[in-house]
């Protein structure tokens, strides 16, 4: 018989970890395949033993081995480009590197990454301008609001004409000291209306901007929060957005009402004011005449409803009713019957777009719209 020659077992060294030793960090990290993608390092060099400060280089773990990272595996973007690395993020295998003014979007999506994209006056100021929802990523900056699914970035805040849907955004809305979030019961993005936090009038401390995935509009709310200084905003395990904030010397945690009433310590709303889009009905060009409008609601009670054309003319189509009211409603207003109440007869009859206004005080509370209809004739051509 044949014996086996000895089994000589040879160990190989694995080479060094420079994170996880005194004074080594990152500031910023996201999981993507399997790995730990960590951003504006500090790490221990092999030869000096030094910490070597890298606040626009990218390292990488092994695969299922998230706290092991050596020196060569590693992804350089630009260095030495005077802009630090502000936050890492992953959707749909891309890999977003936020700067203070660049934002690059690295493929990761085969065994070597490759960068795809770089994006000019798209990065941002601070780590929580970014945030992820359920498969994309969003976030702003002085210029505007961004959305990406990792395929395609979008610009929030204009229309499909390209005209910005909220005026002077860099002075009436952006602040550096604002916050973005993600509500999931909701599918709608939330950006505080923050002029210094600590330091910030109360009022605008209570502003918020909600944007609907679901149906793409802006609205503004002025008492979604309290006057309070908050952390930035959490998801629980329950889906809610949550935070902590200090209520005099006590800390508090507290969750979003995504409810219409929504308010804090009032049982009226101040002030309500809603403007829809110029509804062209997919023929700009075209005249039409307004027949009918339905508006499905519930506690219009102190709001009026607006009906306007492209040259801003506006009439008073109804006065809202309903307090504590627990059901929808619907309001059938026919024009022919409603402009023997308007200052111009004729206003609705030839239009190129048309579009409601809603506004009002001492709102009752709970006030909710569920759908709106607008019934129209294109006119003949003469």
């Amino acid at each position: 018989y044949f014996k086996s020659p000895p089994v000589t077992e040879v160990a190989i060294e694995k080479d060094k970890n420079i994170f996880g030793q005194g004074l080594t960090y990152y500031k910023t990290a996201t999981v993507l395949n399997r790995r730990l993608y960590i951003g504006n390092v500090g790490y221990k060099d092999s030869v000096t033993n030094k910490i070597v400060n890298s606040n626009d280089t990218v390292f990488k773990s092994h695969v299922n081995e998230f706290d092991y990272f050596t020196y060569n595996n590693r992804i350089d973007v630009e260095i030495n480009d005077g802009e630090d690395i502000i936050k890492l993020e992953s959707v749909n295998g891309r890999l977003l590197e936020f700067k203070k003014n660049t934002l690059y979007i690295v493929n990761v999506t085969r065994d070597i990454e490759y960068l795809e994209s770089t994006l000019e006056n798209r990065g941002v100021e601070k780590k929580y301008h970014v945030v992820k929802g359920e498969g994309f990523v969003a976030w702003f900056n002085k210029n505007g609001v961004f959305f990406t699914n990792g395929k395609e970035v979008r610009e929030l805040l204009s229309d499909k004409k390209g005209q910005p849907r909220l005026a002077n955004w860099k002075s009436n809305y952006y602040h550096a000291n604002a916050i973005i979030a993600y509500i999931p019961e909701e599918k709608a993005l939330i950006i505080t209306h923050a002029s210094g936090i600590g330091n910030s009038a109360s009022a605008d401390k209570q502003k918020i901007l909600l944007y609907d995935l679901k149906s793409g509009a802006w609205s503004h709310g002025s008492k979604r929060l309290t006057a309070n200084d908050t952390t930035s905003f959490i998801i629980t395990n329950d889906g809610k957005l949550s935070w902590i904030e200090k209520d005099s010397t006590n800390y508090k945690f507290r969750y979003f009402n995504p409810s219409p009433s929504k308010l804090l310590n009032t049982s009226k709303i101040d002030e309500i004011a809603l403007k829809t889009k110029d509804f062209t009905f997919g023929k700009p060009s075209v005249n039409k005449k307004i027949i009918s409008v339905y508006l499905n609601y519930k506690n219009g009670y102190g709001v009026t409803l607006y009906g306007f054309r492209e040259d801003g003319e506006e009439e008073i189509l109804a006065t809202l009713e309903g307090d504590s009211e627990t059901e929808f409603k619907t309001l059938r207003i026919n024009m022919r019957e409603a402009k023997t109440e308007f200052v111009d007869k004729k206003a609705f009859n030839s239009v190129k777009s048309f579009g409601l206004r809603l506004s009002g005080s001492d709102v009752a509370t709970d006030f909710e719209i569920n759908d709106i209809q607008v019934v129209m004739r294109e006119k003949s051509v003469k």
